[in-house]
């Protein structure tokens, strides 16, 4: 947490802080490339309680990182797929995961079917299948690879709400939570992120999986730190014989180089 730097928003406008405008293709130079975009939701009732959780990161290739979120506890379930539609759109059409816990369902439902976004993360080929519901397997697993991302440098934290969060994230028993008094939504994205980021779902939008990732970086720093095994040449040679009735070394009978 103390290596975690928080960042000045170039733009801020109510609830949104954008720390990176989106990339696009430069028509002029042929090796650009539009970037990828994926949009983590944590719905909340909107009731001034729980803030809506919304974290957009950059999944092109390794660290992830995050370039906008939007936070607020008292806009209407009803209008935050209208807030996720403009990201979406605004960041390359984005790839949208929303969590459906509780009014989450209505939240993914008003996306996909009211204002046709099409670019909603369902899992196989039904709409039954669209969103993710966190269940307490979700949430291990996801917690788990969270604190491997943020290890490894495979995730940048540049959010000042975001920094404040993790840092009240705690343990409480065989879970994981906000303190008493704290929030948690801008960290279930992440948590999310993570757990999504071993799906076939995942490979299929960024050609990579976490795993893949973590396996690579290990192995380079195999490669990097161990020592090869190897011989020393002196330019002497080796002297060695075998004598005639025994397997005892002996004179110099036969010379290898």
């Amino acid at each position: 947490i103390k290596l975690m730097t928080a960042q000045k928003p170039i733009h801020k406008s109510g609830g949104t802080s954008i720390y990176q405008e989106p990339i696009k293709k430069d028509p002029y130079d042929p090796n650009s490339f539009d970037h990828k975009y994926l949009i983590i939701a944590d719905p909340s009732e909107g009731t001034g309680h729980d803030d809506h959780g919304v974290v957009v990161f950059d999944v092109t290739d390794y660290p992830i990182k995050i370039v906008a979120k939007f936070q607020d506890n008292t806009l209407s379930h009803l209008l935050l797929p209208t807030v996720l539609e403009k990201l979406g759109k605004t960041y390359n059409n984005a790839h949208v995961l929303i969590e459906t816990n509780n009014n989450g369902r209505q939240v993914v439902d008003s996306l996909w079917r009211d204002l046709e976004y099409e670019n909603v993360v369902m899992f196989g080929n039904t709409f039954d299948n669209v969103g993710v519901k966190t269940t307490k397997s979700v949430k291990s697993t996801g917690c788990s690879l969270f604190k491997d991302m943020i290890e490894n440098q495979k995730l940048l934290i540049n959010d000042l709400d975001l920094i404040s969060q993790v840092s009240t994230f705690i343990r409480n028993k065989n879970s994981w939570m906000a303190d008493a008094g704290c929030k948690d939504d801008l960290v279930m994205c992440c948590v999310l992120l993570a757990w999504f980021s071993t799906t076939d779902e995942y490979k299929y939008l960024t050609n990579s999986t976490l795993q893949q990732s973590l396996q690579n970086q290990n192995m380079k720093m195999v490669r990097e730190e161990l020592l090869s095994f190897g011989f020393i040449d002196n330019g002497l040679g080796e002297i060695f014989s075998i004598a005639a009735d025994d397997d005892e070394p002996r004179g110099d009978d036969f010379f290898f180089k």
